[in-house]
């Protein structure tokens, strides 16, 4: 089967996989713009309700089908999905009063270039040629935690503008991700938060990069691993094009396309205080 033909199976077959309290339910597909790729979500929820529904990504299992997964197996996935998400729904709904949801924002750094569509539908900020975007966060009982994107929507239902989104999750986001370094002492460090998700927004963090450079002695290049993290390198002299090569070359091989960050190489310059792209 293609595609096409998948969804439309799934389509026709997925209640039969479902407790019979189901059968009655509305299914139906958008398109739903994640960081860095548009997928197409399945959701079904009650008739006639326009409430937050668990999203089922099609393609994902579509890759899982052409793995040589049965198609059966496949929809039973697809349910177990469903039905182990409606309690993240339930978690996420529970946002009810604006102060609990207040404490909850915090932000995300994501590839400018790569989510046009998604910018266009969220709040958000331009940093470099990157951008900063804001997620209302709910810690599980097992210590992760879950995420939604704050939308254009959503943001005026909070009545919370731009600057009132980043003000607010400049002070939640360093507390409840907080920073994590390791590395080799005076030559490189990773940055990332003590969840491992998100943790390209450490460098966001207040005093962060300054810190660093102050303990380099020296400026120092940032390399973007991915959206979860960084690398920090002294500046040595290096040329800016080799660690380009590095930065292209570990983006390739071991990043997933919606892991990805930038391909750029920056720079933080220590007398100035100030991150920029870095050039030859």
């Amino acid at each position: 089967m293609n595609y096409m033909q998948f969804k439309e199976e799934v389509i026709k077959n997925i209640k039969g996989y479902l407790p019979e309290k189901y059968c009655e339910w509305e299914l139906k597909t958008e398109m739903v713009y994640k960081v860095n790729e548009p997928l197409e979500a399945l959701m079904i929820f009650p008739r006639g309700e326009k409430g937050a529904s668990t999203m089922l990504y099609l393609y994902r299992f579509y890759k899982y089908y052409q793995s040589g997964q049965p198609f059966d197996s496949v929809l039973r996935m697809i349910a177990l999905e469903y039905l182990n998400g409606l309690a993240h729904v339930d978690e996420m709904s529970s946002f009810v009063d604006e102060g609990e949801k207040k404490e909850n924002i915090i932000y995300e750094l994501i590839n400018t270039e790569k989510n046009a569509e998604l910018l266009a539908r969220v709040p958000h900020r331009h940093f470099l040629n990157l951008s900063v975007i804001y997620r209302l966060m709910v810690d599980l009982p097992d210590g992760t935690f879950n995420s939604a994107v704050i939308t254009n929507n959503l943001a005026q239902n909070m009545r919370l503008c731009e600057e009132e989104l980043y003000k607010i999750a400049s002070e939640n986001t360093k507390y409840r991700m907080e920073l994590r370094i390791s590395g080799i002492p005076d030559i490189l460090y990773m940055l990332t938060n003590h969840k491992k998700t998100m943790g390209a927004s450490v460098i966001l963090y207040p005093g962060v990069l300054e810190s660093m450079a102050e303990g380099f002695q020296s400026d120092i290049y940032v390399l973007p691993s991915s959206i979860h993290e960084v690398m920090l390198v002294r500046d040595m002299g290096q040329k800016v094009d080799d660690l380009k090569e590095t930065v292209l070359r570990v983006n390739g091989r071991f990043v997933d396309r919606d892991e990805y960050l930038s391909d750029s190489v920056y720079i933080y310059r220590r007398e100035e205080g100030k991150l920029d792209i870095a050039e030859e």
